[in-house]
């Protein structure tokens, strides 16, 4: 069974250990009687009620006491007795009847570990006991039971089967013992001794017995100079003919980087490990290459515990380039630099990873980013925990972005998640992450979640099917929008995630929905006819030319349904601005007889499309450079009279193109028309309202000239938007206020928060 990473470090051994104070070993016992308490009412009672809230109130209260002086509570069953944060309780205390109850409740289900963190609140606690309640053989049954705790949403409390001992890597000060050794050092002799081997041969330097203290006592008595000439001398060696050679100074310098952490000499440390690192990249002999590996591996660890990421960083690239690029001969080396990523990836790296990740300031995460995405599949239960017990939405989309990196390594236990019962915000963060790295059998594990109940775990599984592409992802999704009761909107945001994700085989129903068939005809609007001219320009391709020319000529589609007007010719001009974004010069002829319509609009995206083909640049390339459209010749024939809504004067089409905005189109179909006829693909951001720490639901949220009507903020998650990068305004309203704050649109998943503590008095 899996229980998770052990969080316990077992003291064994040495002045490290000792007995808690007498006034610590009280509360200690009174948090555990406290506990057995709560526990034994939680299994008494099938529901809550006054005694079970009365008995988890004291507990929480003993719990809270305890953490408000200690960084945690720590209890660790070793040889059947109890450890408290490395300490031991005296004989009298693990005598105690409810310490023994204790004891045996914990060994019972097979708990080795329990530790609970400042923070916990009383719903957590809650939530624990009444999972810790349940029959042992329940509990044992669990695959990961650590897991299932991060589930139900406990934070704070980690409970593991297993005691992990790790060794100390980062020291501070030198032993006791080692420090007298030093004090005995005779540095006279010393540096006599350093000047004669700095002059030796390499043959005879490698006959110096024990190389690495020598160098580590030089740099110890701050001899820099004579310490300097004798890793020089050994660095000519790494690169001597003979392997034997080779071999026998890897082996000093992994001796002297292991030295050099006891000494607490982490330059010297640094030192050693750039000249290996530099031998590694190069080396040809699969022993010689074993032995630098050996000691890059510990380097890389300490890197890791310093907080240098990226040091660590450079020796497991050097890893990675050599499994990657290595000769198909050099088996050996291959699998030594493959093996040597995964000791770096060691349980406390990873979580020394995990918590810079979360803990990193805005702009600086790039470092634990890329070295935890080095480690693949080693990293991945670690980051599905944070992502469960992180209430941070920044750490959280930064644990989705290093999954992604992973790739599909991440998969097999993402699909685990994924068959459990979750949250909405749990299902869209890994289905987002499938999206990103699946295959074609991940588009039948996303099946069951495009008829999910919430509509946004539903979207991000279409879009992610979307992603993964391909025959079998294309036909899901049309199977899915025919057999389900799909809205006309739902619909048109999916539209934004055809043109992001460009998939061919849907150009077909796409342009039967243009001619008012198929099965994507029930969808049949204004809005939704142009953002499918938008994600058509997006596809290309002749079919695609071919299909767009005969729906603008043959004016299908929308025109019998709505008559034509206003609304053909917004569709007629999207059409047109899709043809010019292909640039297929199999379009003029259509274009040519489109840039003589009576309608302004239609004319004057026809003809810019027409001089980009000419140009032979794609209209988005020349959008931004184009000047002002010149004088649009009469049309052939001309305009109706019955027909004044359709006047000469500039539309939002052509606003889109830098011309004023006359507001003779309806704010809806302005959207539209910027997705269809703007620069650039629309980008999924999410705006989220704070004030302080807290967030705000309800509230409604507009960005002119995209979003006029605005959407509401909901579930604690803010306000989704499709946007081009660029900068715009949000116009938050409410019943009670007005107001618009500025933001920028960069990168596609960006978290916009905007504090709206000025206009609150919490």
């Amino acid at each position: 069974m899996d229980f998770g990473d052990a969080r316990g470090s077992v003291i064994i051994g040495g002045d490290s250990q000792r007995a808690l104070s007498e006034q610590e070993e009280k509360k200690v016992l009174e948090v555990v009687k406290a506990f057995m308490n709560a526990l034994g009412k939680f299994q008494q009672y099938p529901a809550m009620n006054e005694i079970v809230v009365g008995a988890l109130n004291d507990c929480h209260k003993h719990l809270s006491a305890w953490l408000r002086t200690h960084a945690r509570f720590e209890a660790v069953v070793v040889q059947g007795h109890l450890q408290l944060n490395k300490a031991i309780l005296s004989l009298g205390s693990q005598k105690q009847d409810f310490l023994q109850a204790f004891l045996f409740y914990l060994t019972e289900r097979n708990v080795r570990t329990l530790e609970i963190k400042p923070g916990m609140e009383i719903r957590e606690l809650q939530n624990f006991f009444e999972f810790f309640a349940k029959p042992a053989k329940e509990i044992v049954a669990k695959k990961n039971m650590a897991r299932a705790l991060k589930r139900m949403g406990v934070r704070h409390l980690s409970i593991s089967s297993q005691l992990v001992i790790e060794d100390v890597i980062i020291k501070t000060k030198i032993s006791g013992d080692l420090q007298k050794k030093l004090s005995g050092l005779n540095i006279q002799e010393l540096v006599e001794k350093a000047n004669i081997i700095s002059r030796l041969d390499l043959g005879a330097l490698q006959k110096v017995g024990d190389l690495a203290t020598v160098v580590t006592n030089l740099s110890y008595t701050k001899n820099e100079n004579a310490t300097r000439q004798i890793l020089d001398r050994l660095a000519n060696t790494l690169h001597d003919a003979n392997p034997a050679a080779r071999l026998h100074s890897a082996r000093t310098f992994t001796q002297i980087a292991e030295k050099a952490v006891d000494y607490t000499l982490y330059g010297l440390h640094g030192d050693v490990g750039s000249m290996m690192a530099a031998q590694a990249a190069s080396e040809t002999d699969a022993n010689v290459y074993s032995t630098l590996a050996s000691g890059l591996e510990k380097a890389a660890q300490v890197h890791i515990a310093k907080g240098d990421y990226g040091e660590a960083m450079k020796i497991i690239e050097s890893f990675a380039e050599r499994r990657e690029t290595a000769p198909a001969a050099d088996t050996g080396i291959r699998r030594r630099a493959d093996g040597a990523i995964s000791s770096i990836a060691s349980p406390a790296s990873i979580r020394q990873l995990i918590s810079a990740l979360e803990e990193a300031p805005p702009g600086s995460e790039t470092a634990p980013v890329k070295t935890l995405s080095r480690m693949g599949e080693k990293a991945v239960a670690d980051l599905v925990d944070l992502i469960y017990t992180s209430g941070s939405a920044q750490a959280v989309e930064r644990a989705t972005q290093v999954l992604k990196e992973i790739g599909a390594a991440a998969l097999p236990e993402i699909y685990g998640e994924l068959a459990e019962s979750l949250d909405e915000e749990y299902r869209t963060a890994f289905i987002r992450v499938v999206g990103e790295v699946g295959n074609v059998k991940s588009v039948l594990k996303l099946t069951p979640f495009l008829s999910d109940p919430s509509m946004n775990v539903r979207a991000e599984a279409f879009r992610a099917v979307l992603k993964i592409g391909g025959p079998a992802a294309e036909n899901k999704f049309v199977e899915e929008m025919q057999q389900h009761d799909m809205k006309a909107d739902f619909f048109k945001d999916r539209l934004h995630d055809i043109a992001n994700a460009a998939s061919p085989g849907l150009a077909a129903p796409l342009l039967e929905l243009l001619n008012g068939k198929g099965p994507f005809a029930k969808f049949a609007n204004p809005e939704v006819e142009m953002l499918a001219a938008r994600a058509l320009s997006k596809i290309g391709g002749g079919d695609v030319v071919a299909g767009l020319s005969d729906a603008l000529e043959k004016k299908k589609g929308l025109k019998s349904l709505f008559g034509g007007g206003k609304e053909r010719e917004k569709i007629d001009a999207a059409i047109c601005t899709a043809l010019g974004r292909i640039g297929d010069k199999a379009a003029e002829p259509a274009l040519a007889r489109a840039a003589k319509s009576k309608h302004e609009a239609v004319r004057t995206a026809a003809q810019r499309a027409l001089d980009a083909l000419k140009s032979g640049a794609k209209l988005e390339s020349k959008l931004e450079e184009a000047p002002a459209p010149a004088k649009t010749p009469e049309p052939e024939e001309p305009a109706p009279a019955a027909a004044p809504d359709v006047a000469q004067a500039p539309t939002m089409m052509e606003s889109a193109f830098g011309e004023p905005d006359t507001g003779m189109l309806d704010d809806l179909a302005a959207q539209a028309t910027a997705y269809a006829a703007g620069g650039g693909d629309a980008l999924r951001v999410r705006l989220v309202l704070t004030v302080g720490p807290a967030v705000v639901d309800n509230v409604n949220v507009a960005v002119p000239g995209a979003y006029d009507e605005g959407r509401p903020t909901t579930d604690q998650k803010g306000v989704e938007f499709d946007l081009p990068p660029g900068k715009y305004d949000a116009v938050v309203k409410d019943q009670a206020f007005s107001v618009t704050r500025p933001f920028e649109v960069t990168d596609a998943g960006q978290v916009i928060r905007i504090d709206l503590q000025d206009i609150f008095n919490f």
